[in-house]
């Protein structure tokens, strides 16, 4: 009787619904997820042709070459990352697995290497890990391919990202924030869980075009949906 009622308690539940035995979400769940809808093929930015780059884009051409997103930062994703990122809930994170196998499925990429995006040390020990290994050695794993894990570093001093009010504050604070340390292959996949104004995956993948790669490809598990620009 007691072990049946601790097998009940502790099985594992969708995170979304709360209902279905799985680890992670469950396929009705995961069918109702925040689709981004048709956007620039860069950025998070809504536009009429996902064939082609929207206006900031090409004003402003990111140092990554592509950006790999799927869902908007909202309802269960928007928990379901907070949760993984801050709680280190491993229902969580094997979500953020699963939907970068899926993301990856869906739009296959040709890279030498995976790279999780880098955080701060103060955060990292504040944490105890980096969330966006999760999905980058889902990534690394499903390509064949190896996880770069200690090629690039975050400087300290830089206030969150997510504190910050406009995309141009954004851009000005992270601007310099990345160092290259290691020879990288020239190909390689920037892994990362939100993108918001796109700073942070920018200046990440600049260092890295300076320091010798040739081509950034992005992907992000979400990202804050904006209007056509």
């Amino acid at each position: 009787m007691i072990a049946r009622w601790l097998t009940r308690f502790l099985q594992p539940r969708c995170i979304g619904c709360g209902r279905a035995a799985v680890v992670g979400l469950c396929d009705d769940c995961a069918v109702r997820l925040p689709h981004l809808g048709i956007h620039c093929p860069t950025c998070a930015n809504g536009v009429a042709d996902a064939r082609f780059a929207c206006g900031t884009c090409l004003r402003r051409p990111p140092a990554y070459s592509r950006l790999l997103v799927r869902w908007q930062f909202r309802d269960v994703v928007r928990s379901t990352i907070l949760r993984g990122k801050f709680y280190a809930d491993r229902c969580a994170l094997r979500v953020l697995e699963d939907e970068t196998r899926r993301l990856l499925h869906a739009h296959p990429v040709q890279v030498d290497a995976v790279l999780a995006m880098p955080i701060a040390n103060r955060r990292l020990h504040q944490r105890g890990f980096n969330q966006t290994l999760f999905p980058a050695r889902a990534a690394a794993r499903l390509l064949g391919v190896p996880l770069v894990a200690e090629g690039v570093f975050y400087k300290e001093g830089r206030a969150p990202q997510s504190l910050l009010p406009t995309h141009a504050a954004r851009r000005r604070n992270i601007r310099g924030a990345f160092a290259v340390r290691d020879t990288l292959p020239a190909r390689l996949l920037l892994v990362d869980d939100v993108v918001t104004s796109g700073a942070t995956l920018h200046e990440a993948a600049r260092a890295l075009r300076t320091a010798g790669v040739q081509d950034v490809v992005a992907l992000a598990i979400a990202a804050a949906h904006r209007g056509t620009s």
